[in-house]
């Protein structure tokens, strides 16, 4: 009966963390060592999150997903928390490699042309922020119709998408962000880098801290049962968020 279940992901972050220096040892020397190094670790860790789902008959449906199996050897676990890490780390090897081009001058290499590229052209900054926000839309409605009839999808389906749906959504959060990284200056790259977020950004760890605390007692006071909506799943988020950060 642990009093603080949720700081598991503390370890976990740990645990993907420790990694970093490797691989950017590896990159240090060799920068296509390090990449494919990268590439593999998430492959391997997409793959054994996959087979954990096979095994344990994960259900995409979250209301009735089995219990300790998949949430101590899947949800918990580093091995399939590291794709979406290892996004992160890839992104760090681009945006290294843009400083670089950028300070002598560089256009030649793959980086190089791809800044040229979307930076030349509307189109293909458009074709990101489409791209990245049908990755995002994909993850995160993909099993909607699962929700309303757990049956409907096979296990093969139901497991896929657990395994993946949240290297889904981080690939597109990098696809709808990757000009702004290269260098393109719109509303999104002022958005995103507003001086505005910096209250916030000091207290997210402890909105991290307390927001499961702000859920339970939902849960808990709750005297009917949920309806599960697109417009009360998204009412909810946004309440659950704004109270989080009022007591953080």
């Amino acid at each position: 009966n642990p009093c603080f279940d949720w700081s598991w992901y503390l370890a976990v972050d740990m645990q993907c963390f420790l990694v970093i220096p490797i691989l950017s040892f590896l990159y240090y020397k060799n920068k296509r060592l390090g990449v494919f190094s990268t590439c593999f670790v998430t492959a391997a860790c997409i793959g054994v999150g996959i087979w954990v789902c096979f095994h344990f008959k994960e259900n995409a449906n979250i209301l009735i997903r089995s219990a300790d199996g998949v949430i101590n050897e899947f949800y918990r676990k580093p091995y399939t928390r590291a794709p979406t890490y290892m996004i992160g780390v890839l992104f760090g090897f681009l945006y290294l490699e843009y400083k670089a081009n950028q300070k002598d001058k560089r256009e030649n290499n793959f980086v190089g042309k791809l800044t040229k590229s979307v930076q030349g052209s509307k189109y293909v900054q458009g074709g990101f922020y489409v791209f990245g926000l049908g990755f995002i839309a994909a993850a995160l409605y993909a099993n909607f119709k699962t929700l309303k009839h757990p049956t409907n999808w096979t296990l093969a389906e139901n497991a896929l998408y657990v395994a993946l749906s949240r290297f889904i959504f981080t690939s597109g959060l990098a696809m709808f962000f990757l000009p702004n990284l290269l260098g393109v200056r719109n509303f999104f790259s002022w958005l995103m880098g507003g001086t505005f977020w910096s209250p916030l950004a000091r207290v997210v760890y402890a909105v991290y801290l307390v927001h499961p605390m702000i859920l339970f007692f939902l849960v808990s006071s709750m005297q009917t049962y949920v309806t599960v909506t697109g417009t009360s799943m998204w009412f909810a988020v946004c309440a659950n968020i704004t109270v989080s950060f009022f007591f953080g």
